[in-house]
């Protein structure tokens, strides 16, 4: 039998229309991000300096950091990376959410003069995400990025990771 005799035979018989017409949907549909049942995601690209967490030598060392998404991010203002780091339960309280595994915030690091991208899964409460990094000397605020997020849907942060110091790169 050719194909265009079983398309005939097939969109002939009314069950046979809706099935096909049914599995076209479902087909075609599966592709379409905005129908995926994938929770987005917030997509980080991490550029380093070669001199990255230096320290004050002369050469760069690599970069721990924490994502984390939250409520309220002004309960970070005028903290260090010493009194936040690993204590954000404490630093955040009810405001610090977690991911689907239970997490509070994702963890990596970036090694000198490379680049990272990542991948966290939102938090569908989440208004805001920040970037933590563990800089051994960091200047003021900088040690930290906060973006606030859209209502819904994914978002892209690309970012600069200094000696000391966070940056958002402008795209």
């Amino acid at each position: 039998m050719l194909p265009n005799q079983v398309c005939r035979r097939t969109f002939a018989h009314p069950k046979g229309a809706a099935c096909a017409a049914l599995l076209l949907l479902l087909g075609g549909c599966s592709s379409m991000p905005f129908l995926s049942n994938e929770p987005p995601s917030l997509e980080f690209t991490l550029v380093a300096d070669p001199m990255l967490n230096s320290c004050g030598q002369d050469r760069g060392l690599p970069l721990f950091f924490h994502v984390v998404q939250v409520t309220d991010a002004s309960l970070l203002t005028g903290t260090t990376p010493e009194q936040v780091w690993t204590r954000e339960d404490q630093i955040f309280g009810d405001a610090l959410l977690k991911d689907a595994q239970q997490k509070s915030f994702y963890e990596d690091f970036v090694d000198p003069g490379k680049s990272k991208v990542i991948a966290v899964e939102r938090n569908p409460k989440a208004k805001y995400v920040i970037f933590l990094g563990n800089y051994c000397q960091s200047q003021n605020a900088c040690w930290y990025y906060t973006s606030p997020l859209k209502k819904t849907g994914g978002q892209k942060v690309s970012l600069a990771l200094g000696s000391s110091c966070v940056t958002s790169i402008k795209r």
